[in-house]
């Protein structure tokens, strides 16, 4: 247990280390960062901290109420730079600020930048701890108390400064910021020749984590198709389809990130594919087309040099265009054992590419796509694999609309695991086209008098020809959702 005197004393240097940062945040306002007098300010804060700091590790300072609180109890308020260092923690919504060992004279520098912000710039940038983090500064740490002092927290503002998809609480936005991050990755790529593995680990992460808190809304997303660029969307689709079969597949947590990292990359040898083949709206020649099939090879080699790579994305990225009769490319030689988690991006691969529009051809409806896969001659695709997969998203998939045999439109909410054809639906038009002021929920396993059903699934519709928002009806659902 500590003694009085021993908190006076660390409490004395701990309130002479609020001077040096009132100083610094005052030069900074005054003083470009070059000025003489900001470096030397800048220069004596660091060298008081780093001494301060290989003193007693961690240092920790509340803001409750008007005082500024060290190991539970208050600092002494007689120096005037205690009390202004208070104000601007206030002022701020500063509630908790912890310095650690390995404390820089950068870190300190985007301390005094945020500090001198204006209250108009703050709102723009965002809270502090979302600053530090977008700024690179992970030896100064800034929580509100009873929010930010877990984990989850701390990591949700390190995926907001990344621009990395918070929650799916918004799903267009999560979609957007999702798509967003995708892209750059993949353009990343192909004008720098390098990757940001800590964005798409961030990234799968989120994706994982939503796959338990809202896995049929996440579902849902795959089916939405609008005008985005193809290879993003294809890439995230194919990752969260290959996830959620992994994970329908009993595959182990531990080991699921891995694959979202192998199945988002799966296609990032297009990158290195000329953009007049990969983008050509007519068929490809002989030529074309060995160059388009060259992208497996450009994937495996670009994703051996990145570090620190799971040993998976390579082997996906090289193998998911393999059959398991042998045929495919790159054609593997005889015996060849092909990783199951590239026979899932396969199939995942395969589903998403047939669903989706390109330039040289209309997409295919999801349930003209499930009878496609299902007279696949055998060998083509992994039997078990392709089983599991069509079970798991159903013969019209959560998200995509259908007209029901009343006249009705409505989008698919939830699978049926006894009966594909009759899934759980949310109603979004009366018989007569009329649309609802709301939709609402409609299970096509019930039944009338005589054993009848009352609704039943005509046929799969394009949203975009009935003009129905099926995003925003799967967002009305999350929203209902939540309200339970």
């Amino acid at each position: 247990m500590r003694s009085l005197k021993e908190w006076h004393e660390k409490s004395v240097k701990i309130e002479e280390g609020l001077r040096y940062l009132h100083l610094l945040a005052n030069d900074a306002r005054l003083f470009t960062d070059n000025h003489p007098k900001f470096q030397d300010t800048l220069r004596v804060t660091h060298e008081f901290w780093s001494g301060l700091l290989s003193e007693m590790d961690a240092i920790e300072i509340k803001q409750i109420g008007q005082d500024l609180i060290y190991e539970d109890v208050p600092l002494g308020t007689s120096l005037k730079s205690t009390q202004e260092v208070s104000r601007s923690f206030q002022e701020r919504g500063m509630e908790s600020l912890v310095f650690t060992p390995g404390l820089t004279i950068q870190e300190l520098t985007e301390y005094a930048h945020y500090m001198r912000l204006s209250e108009q710039h703050r709102s723009q940038v965002g809270s502090p701890s979302v600053y530090f983090v977008h700024r690179g500064v992970t030896h100064i740490q800034c929580y509100r108390l009873g929010d930010m002092r877990d984990d989850e927290a701390r990591r949700e503002a390190e995926r907001q400064a990344k621009g990395l998809p918070v929650a799916m609480k918004d799903l267009s936005a999560f979609r957007c910021d999702a798509l967003k991050t995708i892209q750059n990755l993949y353009l990343q790529a192909k004008v720098a020749n390098v990757l940001d593995l800590d964005t798409a680990q961030g990234l799968v992460d989120v994706f994982l984590r939503e796959s338990i808190m809202n896995s049929t809304t996440l579902l849902g997303l795959c089916a939405i198709r609008t005008s985005d660029e193809y290879t993003s969307t294809h890439s995230m689709n194919t990752c969260l389809l290959s996830l959620s079969l992994a994970r329908y597949l009993g595959v182990p947590d531990d080991k699921l990130p891995m694959v979202g990292i192998a199945c988002l990359f799966h296609d990032i040898g297009k990158m290195f594919i000329p953009d007049a083949i990969l983008n050509k709206p007519g068929k490809l020649t002989p030529e074309e087309w060995g160059v388009m099939q060259s992208h497996t090879v450009l994937g495996a080699r670009f994703l051996l040099s990145v570090p620190n790579i799971p040993t998976l994305a390579p082997l996906v990225a090289f193998e998911h265009h393999m059959n398991p009769e042998g045929t495919g490319y790159p054609c593997p030689k005889r015996d060849y054992k092909t990783n199951l988690i590239s026979y899932a991006a396969s199939v995942a691969d395969f589903y998403d590419a047939l669903s989706t529009a390109r330039s040289y051809k209309k997409a295919i409806s999801p349930e003209k796509v499930v009878d496609i896969m299902l007279k696949l001659e055998e060998g083509k695709m992994e039997p078990r694999l392709k089983r599991q997969f069509l079970r798991m998203v159903g013969t019209y998939p959560i998200g995509s609309v259908v007209r029901l045999d009343t006249g009705e439109l409505a989008v698919v909410r939830r699978q049926n695991p006894e009966d594909s054809l009759r899934p759980c639906v949310q109603l979004v038009t009366a018989p007569d086209g009329t649309p609802l002021t709301q939709s609402v929920a409609a299970y096509l396993t019930e039944t009338r008098d005589g054993g009848i059903f009352v609704r039943s699934v005509s046929e799969g519709v394009d949203p975009t020809e009935v003009q129905i928002d099926a995003l925003g009806v799967l967002q009305e659902i999350l929203d209902a959702d939540r309200l339970q």
